[in-house]
């Protein structure tokens, strides 16, 4: 499995991409996930970029530093969420 989703993150993923393609229920779930490929990403020598999620209600932009799926906007407390977008970058 991870092995495989290293291979679709060579190209910029969204979590409801990975969600359907690996048919995972929750957004935990996701999270750990790519926790794990990025723990690999760093062994190798590689990086996981993240294009943090926007709130599209108010402009908010959540941390790049962390791998979190927002539901709802700190800010606003909107859901209209633009979710973040995951890929590898190779060295």
């Amino acid at each position: 499995m991870i092995k495989r989703l290293i291979d679709i993150l060579s190209n910029p993923t969204s979590a409801s991409q990975i969600q359907k393609e690996f048919c995972i229920k929750r957004k935990k779930d996701i999270e750990c996930v790519i926790t794990k490929v990025q723990k690999i990403c760093k062994r190798k020598g590689w990086s996981l970029k993240i294009k943090p999620a926007i709130c599209k209600n108010c402009g908010y932009t959540f941390s790049k530093r962390e791998i979190k799926i927002p539901t709802q906007c700190p800010r606003c407390k909107s859901s209209w969420i633009d979710e973040p977008i995951f890929w590898i970058e190779r060295k």
